[in-house]
């Protein structure tokens, strides 16, 4: 994991998303889609993620939420996860951070940190072809 910070941090703009795939896949910022700007121009960023994720050697597989799954429960890219929830800077903003699957924050790319006061969901994003299945089994 490479902490990578976001440059914009304003509500309309802000690259918090794009920060935290940059880190965990370890790559800069501006190897990463702007994907709140896809979606200002109109355009879909959902499968805009899951291409460039795929050309990465990556896979989008689904939503951990804590009502379904525990962090744990999630492999993640080396044991790391885009992780979103309300804004600890930002009143009624939400926010995407990096944490570690066993549920500590690890990096908050905001400068300004506050991290997250709550987590609502995180993303489950493995290393294509990964065998080992998306939520294991106890």
């Amino acid at each position: 994991m490479k902490k990578v910070f976001q440059r914009d941090v304003s509500l309309e703009t802000g690259e918090c998303m794009r920060a935290s795939i940059a880190s965990i896949l370890e790559l800069d910022i501006d190897e990463v889609p702007h994907f709140r700007q896809i979606e200002r121009l109109g355009g879909k960023w959902l499968p805009e993620l899951f291409g460039f994720l795929k050309k990465h050697g990556y896979e989008f597989r689904g939503t951990g939420t804590p009502n379904r799954h525990t962090m744990s429960e999630c492999s993640g890219v080396d044991g790391y996860l885009c992780v979103a929830g309300p804004s600890g800077n930002l009143k009624g903003a939400g926010h995407m951070v990096v944490y570690s699957n066993d549920g500590k924050l690890v990096h908050d790319p905001n400068p300004n940190g506050g991290g997250i006061l709550s987590v609502e969901y995180w993303w489950m994003i493995h290393r294509a072809g990964d065998p080992e299945r998306v939520l294991r089994k106890n």
